[in-house]
């Protein structure tokens, strides 16, 4: 073991200075846009004083090459597992729980859809508590060749 170098901390590394156009906002809504190049997710906060649950106040937009977008679902996964198995399932309510998904048929029922469709399924499974205690973290999916 003392042969081997170890691996940095990148957390510990890391130095949070915020700069002039540093800014904390609070977000319960969220949308996503996307190219090819990148992608911007947009968030919001529902404006209960309008009357309407679906008026939102949109305030924020941060967008990021895909790589980065792939590294930060990664980090979301790792860090909401662990908060999950300090404290306990985060409960979701009903009224925003999004729809089971529908498997794919027909035209659009080929081998990448159905791999779309399982992991769909799978995280589903994990929102609603459905999900195997045992194993919280979602597999990496296996893309046909």
């Amino acid at each position: 073991m003392a042969d081997e170098e170890k691996q940095p901390n990148l957390q510990a590394l890391l130095k949070i200075t915020p700069g002039e156009d540093f800014s904390e906002d609070y977000a319960n809504t969220f949308t996503f846009e996307q190219t090819a190049w990148d992608f911007k997710i947009i968030f919001g906060q529902t404006d209960q004083m309008s009357g309407n649950p679906n008026d939102i106040n949109w305030h924020t937009s941060m967008t990021m090459p895909w790589g980065i977008a792939k590294i930060l679902s990664h980090m979301l996964i790792l860090n909401i597992t662990a908060f999950e198995l300090s404290f306990g399932q985060i409960q979701i309510l009903p009224s925003v729980m999004p729809p089971e998904p529908v498997e794919p048929t027909g035209d659009l029922d080929n081998p990448a859809t159905q791999i779309l469709y399982r992991m769909q399924r799978q995280l589903h499974r994990s929102l609603v508590g459905t999900g195997d205690p045992k194993n919280p973290l979602i597999p990496v999916p296996e893309f046909p060749e």
